[in-house]
């Protein structure tokens, strides 16, 4: 049985790497993960690809894997490790862009990165529903505490999970037999 990949995503500054050691005691059944922690700055494609094939290794045991990190489709377009997993589901980690750039400036952001996550940020809840398939789902985290958006990304992960491990309708006995 294929599992489904999860990602969590977003714009710099809306909580991706900080909920990782929530999820991790949320969802002891997965392997959470920090994409930033082998990120190659200088090549992400390098690192895009590396997480692929840690998560295909994974799912391959039977484990599910959730990556959080900025990644759309087009990131993994072309990879054969794709076909290890039967979907590949979004979540956006989202907060209104007062509250995020308050959090890049923190981390000395120049102003024009700031705005470039901004956009990024307005591009994704713009396309959620036609960029994404199934379309990506968002979670304010402006609004939510570390603790309460990471049991929104758990319930969400195990809806999933458990939808891909039912029966499909399928697979039921038919009558008769």
């Amino acid at each position: 049985m294929k599992l489904p990949l999860f990602f969590v995503t977003g714009a710099s500054g809306t909580g991706k790497s900080a909920v990782v050691p929530y999820l991790q005691r949320l969802l002891p059944a997965c392997d959470v993960f920090d994409m930033d922690i082998i990120l190659d700055p200088n090549d992400w494609r390098v690192s895009h690809r590396n997480w692929f094939r840690i998560a295909r290794s994974l799912a391959e045991q039977e484990r599910p894997v959730v990556l959080c990190g900025t990644v759309l489709p087009e990131h993994y377009s072309g990879y054969d490790e794709i076909s290890a997993f039967s979907t590949i589901h979004f979540i956006n980690l989202h907060c209104d862009d007062a509250v995020r750039d308050t959090r890049l400036r923190a981390r000395n952001w120049s102003e024009e990165l700031i705005d470039d996550h901004r956009q990024f940020a307005r591009w994704l809840l713009d396309n959620a529903e036609t960029a994404f398939d199934p379309p990506m789902e968002i979670v304010d985290t402006g609004a939510n505490t570390l603790n309460e958006v990471a049991t929104l990304i758990a319930q969400w992960v195990q809806a999933r999970l458990a939808k891909a491990a039912a029966p499909s309708p399928s697979a039921s006995p038919t009558a008769g037999a």
